[in-house]
C-alpha cells in the first residue's frame, strides 16, 4: 500500500513548470528580468521549464529555445498588451509541454484567459504576485477600468491553489489579497549574479562627465517613477551629476522640467541602455536612487542590481511597498518621502559630504544581497511550494479513486 501511495505522489520526479508571464527578454523590464533569471535557475536544478509570454517591440526573431513561446499582441491599452490569439496559444503551450504546474505572474491580462481552458484548469495554479494593479491618481483611466480588472482578478486568485508575494510588507498592506492570506507564501525576489558582469575601473572612462558626486537612476520614463523629483532634487546642485537610464511615455514631460531649471549640464536623460552600459554605470556611481512616487514600484529588482555591486541605495519611503523591505533605512540605504525634492536634495549633499559612510551603505548591501537575493534560493523554495502542492494534488486524486488509502 505505501508502494503504491509514493508511486502515485510522484516522490522525486522532476516538475515540469508552464510560465505566463507578460513579457520576456530582450524585452526590458524588472518583471521580465526576473522570470528569465528564474527559469534560468530552475531549469539548472533539473526542472522541465517553459515559458509563454507576449511578443514584443525588441524580442527580434529566430532567437528563441524551443521552449519559449510569444504570441503576437494587436495592441496596447493603459500600459497592457492586448491578444485575444493567448487563449489558442496557452492551450497549445499546454499541449507542447504537458505542464505539472501552471505559473502565472501577475498582473496581466492574459492570465484570466486560464479561467475558461479547461486543460489549463484541470493544473494547478500558482500566482506571483508582483504587484496590485493600483487604481492610481495619476492615472484616471486605471481608476475606472480596475473595477472591471478586478473580477477577473478575484477569479484567479480563487481558483489559484496558492499566491506568492514578494515581500512581508506588501502581502500585509496588499487589499487584492486580503481574502486569500492563509494561502498565499512570501518568496523574495532574487536575481542571477553572474548575469551582472564585474566592471574594471578602466571600463567606465567617458561615463561620467564631472568630479561631483555620480547618481544613478534607471527604470521606465513612465508616471509612477517620480523622475521628476529627482531631477528637481539635482537641478541646483552643480556638484553633483546625474544620470537616469530608461525610456518611456514620460521622456517629453522630464524635458519639460529639465527646461524649466535651465538644462543644467550635470543632469542627462541617456535613454534606453544596453545591459553593458547599465552595468558600467551601476559599477561606477556613488550612488543609486529609486524616486518612485506609489505601490505600483511593488519591490525595485534594480535596487538588487546596485546592491550586487555594492551601492548605496536612496528610495522613496513607500509604505506597503517592498522598497522598504529592500532598503533598509541607515543600513544598506536611505529612505526618502516620495515627491518632496528638497528631502531628497538634503539625503544626497549628506551622502555626498560622508564617503565613508556611503561604502558602509553599499558594504551592507553587497552582503545582504549575497545572503538573502541570489535567485537559486528563490527557485529552490518555490520549488518546494510546487513540490507541497502536488503532493496535495496527488493525494487527492488517491483518495478520490482509492477511498480505503490512508496517506499519511
Amino acid at each position: 500500500m505505501q508502494d503504491t501511495s509514493t508511486n502515485l505522489l510522484g516522490a522525486n520526479s522532476r516538475t515540469r513548470v508552464l510560465h505566463i508571464g507578460k513579457y520576456f527578454p530582450p524585452v526590458t523590464g524588472g518583471m521580465e528580468r526576473f522570470l528569465f533569471d528564474l527559469v534560468g535557475a530552475q531549469r539548472a536544478a533539473g526542472d522541465d521549464v517553459s515559458v509563454l509570454v507576449h511578443a514584443g517591440k525588441s524580442t527580434g526573431s529566430g532567437a528563441d529555445p524551443a521552449w519559449v513561446m510569444r504570441c503576437p499582441v494587436w495592441f496596447r491599452m493603459i500600459f497592457a498588451p492586448i491578444s485575444p490569439a493567448f487563449p489558442y496559444w496557452l492551450s497549445r503551450a499546454i499541449r507542447r509541454f504537458s505542464p505539472d504546474v501552471l505559473h502565472l505572474h501577475m498582473p496581466n491580462l492574459s492570465c484570466f484567459w486560464a479561467l475558461l481552458l479547461p486543460a489549463a484548469r484541470a493544473l494547478p495554479w500558482v500566482v506571483h504576485w508582483h504587484a496590485d494593479v493600483e487604481p492610481s491618481r495619476f492615472r484616471l483611466a486605471l481608476r475606472l477600468s480596475y473595477p472591471h480588472y478586478r473580477i477577473f482578478e478575484r477569479a484567479v486568485l480563487e481558483r489559484a491553489q496558492a499566491i506568492v508575494a514578494t515581500s512581508p510588507q506588501y502581502l500585509e498592506a496588499s487589499e487584492a489579497l486580503r481574502p486569500w492570506r492563509l494561502k498565499c507564501h512570501v518568496i523574495p525576489l532574487g536575481l542571477d549574479p553572474g548575469r551582472l558582469a564585474d566592471v574594471a575601473g578602466d571600463e567606465t572612462a567617458g561615463l561620467w562627465h564631472g568630479d561631483g558626486l555620480r547618481i544613478l537612476a534607471i527604470g521606465r520614463l513612465t508616471y509612477y517613477k517620480g523622475f521628476d523629483t529627482l531631477i528637481r532634487a539635482v537641478a541646483g546642485a552643480a556638484d553633483m551629476e546625474l544620470v537616469i537610464v530608461g525610456e518611456g511615455e514620460e521622456r517629453s514631460a522630464l524635458k519639460k522640467v529639465l527646461t524649466e531649471h535651465g538644462n543644467p549640464h550635470w543632469i542627462r536623460l541617456l535613454g534606453q541602455a544596453d545591459d553593458a552600459t547599465c552595468q558600467r554605470l551601476l559599477a561606477s556611481c556613488d550612488v543609486f536612487c529609486l524616486p518612485s512616487r506609489e505601490r505600483t514600484e511593488a519591490f525595485g529588482m534594480v535596487l538588487l542590481e546596485a546592491m550586487r555591486y555594492g551601492k548605496p541605495l536612496i528610495a522613496s519611503q513607500l509604505e506597503g511597498s517592498g522598497v522598504i523591505w529592500v532598503v533598509q533605512d541607515s543600513r544598506n540605504g536611505v529612505l526618502v518621502p516620495p515627491d518632496n525634492a528638497p528631502a531628497w536634495r538634503e539625503a544626497l549633499a549628506t551622502l555626498a559630504r560622508d564617503p565613508q559612510h556611503r561604502q558602509q551603505l553599499g558594504g551592507a548591501g553587497r552582503r545582504r544581497f549575497e545572503r538573502e537575493f541570489d535567485i537559486a534560493k528563490t527557485a529552490s523554495r518555490l520549488s518546494a511550494l510546487y513540490a507541497s502542492l502536488l503532493a496535495e494534488d496527488r493525494a487527492a486524486t488517491l483518495r478520490k479513486h482509492h477511498p480505503l488509502i490512508v496517506i499519511p
